[in-house]
């Protein structure tokens, strides 16, 4: 079964752990109610040869904002503001895999953070701007 669309249902209040990697969502732009979810794993259309921003799936700012007890989130072809993480204050660890970053100085807030990675990054800028804000720190 293909995902294309995810809306914000009350239904998802009692998981602890949600799986939807390679699925053909284009948009997360709701918020869902997750109070008890502890591991989320949310990525967009696998892109296999070609680069396509397109494709990625875009995930708003305000997405995780009633996830508040994630310890672990993989993102996977997606395209975000690390702005919208900075909800996530008891999260450990963090995947961000071929994704499309902004705002990386949000990273700095998550204060739990035992484990980051990134993975096949498109922008080698990235990792400049992280050695900047943890300078600053």
């Amino acid at each position: 079964m293909d995902l294309t669309e995810l809306k914000g249902e009350k239904g998802w209040k009692q998981y602890t752990a949600i799986s939807l990697l390679e699925n053909k969502l284009k948009e997360l732009c709701v918020r869902l109610e997750c109070p008890k979810l502890k591991i989320l794993l949310l990525g967009g259309e696998k892109q296999w040869i070609y680069y396509d921003k397109s494709k990625l799936l875009k995930v708003s700012d305000e997405c995780f904002q009633e996830m508040k007890a994630l310890e672990v989130v993989s993102l996977r072809y997606a395209d975000l503001s690390l702005k919208s993480l900075q909800f996530l204050t008891n999260v450990k660890t963090l995947e961000l895999s071929d994704c499309e970053l902004r705002d990386i100085s949000f990273l700095a807030k998550l204060n739990k953070l035992e484990i980051l990675s990134f993975r096949a990054q498109k922008r080698p800028q990235i990792f400049h701007q992280m050695t900047l804000s943890s300078m600053l720190l």
